[in-house]
């Protein structure tokens, strides 16, 4: 059994959510559990966003994350952050980034990720100011890392320095005003030992993607 508490702050200036042109979007969460069950840790993340229009219709978009987990007792896998697949480090499988024991991710209890994409409209422009609205062309390089549950002080350290890297290229599109879909040919960069890369095409369906 566990308990959490959790607390979520969001400051959206964004003049959209799925395609944003402009504006930025922060959203930092709290967690406590442990006033019942087996389980007690904290857990803190913030998630950020900030997208500018440099040309019509072209939009330059920088997002990053970070999140910190203390294991007081009773923490397992299930509580720790995972990082790999399309919503997040794109170019590994889901959950392919850090350390895996009989090919299962085993998480980490600090982790950093960033993303740096270019959406445009999709060439000649079809279906403009119809269907073409609902189709972005897509650039991206994302990175990241995890710290191993084992690792703590200057290992710890250590790990958050020895980021992944993947890029790639290809079509969002948007589903209603909530969520979206990507399908992307994904190059991964640099991968450590253990990781799950997963170079190719990768589809994706999320409501935010980092």
């Amino acid at each position: 059994m566990k308990s959490v508490i959790r607390h979520i702050v969001t400051v959206d200036h964004r003049d959209e959510a799925v395609f944003p042109t402009r504006g930025t979007w922060v959203q930092f969460s709290s967690e406590v559990a442990g006033l019942g069950g087996g389980v007690a840790n904290i857990r803190t993340e913030l998630k950020a966003e900030a997208n500018k229009e440099v040309a019509p219709g072209v939009v330059v978009q920088a997002s990053g994350a970070l999140g910190v987990l203390h294991d007081v007792y009773g923490t397992d896998i299930p509580d720790h952050f995972f990082l790999g697949g399309p919503a997040t480090i794109r170019g590994f499988r889901q959950r392919g980034v850090g350390p895996h024991c009989d090919n299962h991710a085993v998480g980490g209890t600090a982790y950093w990720a960033t993303g740096l994409h270019i959406y445009t409209p999709l060439p000649f422009q079809p279906g403009k100011g119809g269907l073409g609205e609902l189709f972005r062309s897509h650039l991206f390089l994302n990175a990241g890392c995890l710290a191993h549950p084992e690792e703590t002080g200057a290992a710890a350290l250590e790990a958050l320095t020895e980021a992944r890297l993947a890029g790639g290229a290809g079509v969002a599109l948007r589903l209603g005003s909530v969520a979206r879909v990507e399908l992307n040919y994904c190059v991964p960069l640099r991968a450590r030992a253990g990781d799950a890369p997963a170079p190719g095409l990768q589809l994706g369906v999320a409501a935010h993607f980092l």
